[in-house]
Order: structure tokens, then sequence, then C-alpha cells
């Protein structure tokens, strides 16, 4: 810790600063090490430890400019709390997602629908799902439901894949 009782950010990997200079090769070593030190540290004699299977990430470098996103977002707009970000939906879960939506590109599920265009305004027709906000939002109530969040039934949390 530090003298003003902060996380010290050099010990917390999810820490804003931490998160916003991450690079593909310090997310797969500290995914490594975490792997090996939880398989190593649950061991016996019997147990194949996976300290020596190859670990693969797919699309780590997507993943990893997703968490420079959330990072530099906390950093820049929430002070570097994410219970500022919590803050500000007020309880509401529809709320959450429409701030996840709004402040983080990585969260929008976007896509112009079939190349067409509006008749009267002409500009493209989009259909949005927001599937990553939903089910963030969803693992967020499930993981710690002391947020009290409501109005998690109008979300569709839930993958399709």
């Amino acid at each position: 810790r530090t003298d003003n009782n902060n996380h010290n950010s050099s010990l917390f990997f999810f820490h804003p600063s931490n998160l916003a200079n991450l690079t593909p090769d310090k997310m797969k070593d500290a995914i490594e090490s975490t792997t090996i030190a939880s398989s190593t540290a649950t061991a016996t004699s019997s147990t194949t430890t996976t300290a020596s299977t190859p670990f693969f990430l797919p699309n780590i470098a997507e993943r990893c400019r997703l968490w420079n996103e959330l990072g530099c977002v906390l950093i820049e707009r929430y002070r570097g709390r994410a219970t500022n970000l919590l803050d500000e939906c007020q309880n509401s879960a529809p709320a959450l997602v429409r701030i996840l939506v709004r402040e983080f590109p990585g969260f929008r599920d976007e896509a112009i629908w079939n190349n067409r265009r509006n008749t009267t305004t002409s500009t493209a027709i989009v259909s949005c799902f927001y599937k990553r906000a939903q089910i963030a939002v969803g693992d967020l109530d499930a993981a710690l439901p002391g947020l009290g969040l409501v109005g998690t039934d109008r979300l569709t949390t839930f993958a399709d894949y």
C-alpha cells in the first residue's frame, strides 16, 4: 500500500494505470504466472501442472486493446475508480449498459443492416445488440449482488455462440 491507503498499482494487475499500459506480452506473462502459481499450489505428486503446457490465448492483441480502453477511460473520466462509474448508473442495470456503450467503444455491438439506408433521412440503418455490455452487467450483478442493481430482468444476458 502507498501512504494514502490506495492500492499500490504495481501490485494490482487490474489497477486502471496497469490496464491502460498493458501489452500483449505483459498480459501473457500475467496469465501464465497466475496459471503456473495456482496449478503448482494445488499440485500433488499425482497431478501434472500446467507449467509445462504451452498457453495460447486467442485474440490477445484485441483483448489487450480492450483492457487498455477500460483503463484509459477509468482514468480519464472516472478519476481511476470503477466505483465512480457505478455511482453514475444509480443502481440501474439498463443505465449501466448505456454508460458502458457510451464510454467504451469495445462494448458497442453495432452493424449497418444489410447496407441499407433510411429512405427519409438517408442515414444508415444500424442494428444495435449491445450483447457484450448486457453480459458484463449481468456478470457484475451475479458476482457482486451487494451492488443492488435493479432492472436486470430487462437485459438479455446470454451468449449465443
